[in-house]
């Protein structure tokens, strides 16, 4: 039909959708997308897949991270440099119901075509172990340390390839994915890390580690992504961050203070304050009234179930 009807028809049903929790009504075993082209033929979701894709490249626009460049502008040692791109789209489900709550989608470069020494030097990037979050949940529920969540909004291209100590060798461009309109020959120039690229990570991991070193932390011994920081200048109490790429814990005994460390920490990093936590890496946080905490994975475990076809089974 006319592409402007069709624009009408997904505005209509994303307005509808404000009215009563929409996505909740999505079957919680909804696959995952694989292209452009499958996310618009589905019937329900296709609203949410458009404006999840044209709040992905505003936000990429908004903070520098992509430039415009014609391929004719370049010399034939940079056209080695072009990559293919794509939306990558997931169903994000709450940890507690296993209910969908947003239809999610980022752009990917094909990082798979890079060449180690030529297009990044260094990829590796330490990530806290499921050991270490469950740590900083013990030391909070033992200490009876109020413990929140943070989340990073589009967390690589918050971070610096500046940062990196081995710099990065050569200029980055990329294909705009599919489902975006552009003019022929057009190609965009990677101006900050994006999500494929092998050592964006990494960049992160060093973004987090100069701002986290800026407040007064020092890195755990047992662990390169988890923070200390001991009563300083700045903060009047002790506290612990854990970062698993862009979901962090922080965890401290006086609550004013935690506060300030997220006051400041929001104000370079673009991202939500989910408060207590609640949910983590797919996980439901019980925490009671004395503190206790308590982990579990329920939903999680309903949809593997549900998956099998073995929710309704029953012993013998």
């Amino acid at each position: 039909g006319d592409p402007s009807d069709n624009a009408i028809w997904c505005s209509l049903v994303l307005a509808a959708a404000e009215d009563f929790d929409y996505l909740s009504t999505v079957d919680s075993l909804e696959p995952d997308p694989k292209s452009h082209r499958q996310a618009m033929k589905h019937p329900r979701l296709k609203p949410f897949w458009l404006k999840a894709e044209d709040g992905e490249m505003s936000g990429l626009w908004d903070r520098g991270c992509l430039r415009k460049v014609h391929k004719s502008d370049l010399s034939a040692a940079e056209r080695q440099h072009i990559f293919r791109s794509k939306f990558h789209y997931k169903i994000k489900r709450s940890g507690r119901t296993g209910k969908v709550t947003k239809c999610k989608a980022r752009v990917v470069v094909l990082g798979n075509h890079m060449t180690q020494g030529e297009d990044y030097l260094d990829a590796f990037a330490p990530v806290p172990r499921a050991t270490a979050g469950r740590i900083v949940m013990a030391l909070a529920a033992g200490g009876r340390r109020t413990i929140h969540s943070l989340d990073i909004t589009q967390a690589f291209i918050q971070s610096e390839w500046q940062y990196l100590p081995e710099g990065n060798p050569s200029r980055i461009f990329i294909t705009p994915p599919d489902g975006v309109d552009e003019e022929p020959g057009v190609v965009y120039e990677v101006l900050k890390p994006l999500y494929g690229i092998p050592n964006s990570a990494r960049a992160l991991h060093f973004t987090l580690d100069n701002f986290m070193k800026s407040q007064g932390f020092v890195a755990a011994g047992f662990e390169d992504s988890v923070w200390v920081c001991e009563p300083n200048d700045i903060y009047s109490s002790q506290l612990i961050v854990s970062a698993h790429i862009d979901d962090l814990l922080v965890s401290c005994a006086d609550l004013p203070t935690l506060n300030k460390f997220k006051a400041a920490f929001l104000a370079r990093f673009d991202g939500t304050d989910d408060g207590q936590l609640t949910e983590y890496l797919g996980c439901e946080v019980i925490i009671d009234a004395a503190g206790n905490l308590t982990l579990r994975q329920s939903a999680y475990a309903e949809r593997i179930l549900r998956t099998y076809d073995a929710w309704d089974l029953h012993s013998v």
